[in-house]
Parts: structure tokens; sequence; C-alpha cells
């Protein structure tokens, strides 16, 4: 068990996953994309559920996958490659 108030780590992940609920506004997503950047996250993955797409941001911008694309780690998670599709599929 954890004592106390749950507090923020003092570093950025490399990477970070937002799941996006249908309560999130775009401009809370955005937010926490660019809150992400700014700590030094190299990587940020946006899933959105509805649209079966995944944004993935980087310090040097964004693009968005979806279908048979395939989502890759980069230099983070070398290796991992998975098409977005199967990430959607049950």
């Amino acid at each position: 068990t954890l004592a106390g108030p749950l507090k923020y780590l003092p570093f950025a992940p490399d990477l970070a996953v937002e799941v996006v609920s249908p309560n999130d506004t775009a401009s809370e997503v955005q937010d926490k994309v660019t809150e992400y950047l700014r700590a030094g996250t190299r990587l940020v993955w946006v899933i959105y559920l509805s649209s079966q797409s995944v944004v993935v941001h980087t310090p040097a911008g964004a693009r968005t996958l979806a279908g048979t694309d395939i989502l890759e780690g980069d230099d983070l998670l070398p290796g991992f490659k998975v098409a977005v599709s199967d990430l959607f599929a049950l």
C-alpha cells in the first residue's frame, strides 16, 4: 500500500501512451501531449478507440496511423512493430 497522496515522478517517461476516452476533449488531449513533450518525453502514442487510430507524437511532429499502418517503437522499443488494426482486434 502507498502512504500519503500519489505524486508525479520528477522526470518524464521516454514513452507515454494516452487512451482517449469519450469524455476527453481535443484540447485536453493536446495539453497532455504538449506537457509530455515539454518535459522531455521522446514518444507519445495517443490511441483513439472510436476511430481505431493512433497519433504518434515526437518532438519533430505528429503522424496518424490507422488500419494496416505499422506502429513502431523506434529506438525506445527496438523491434516492436504492430499493425494498428491488430491493436483493436478482439
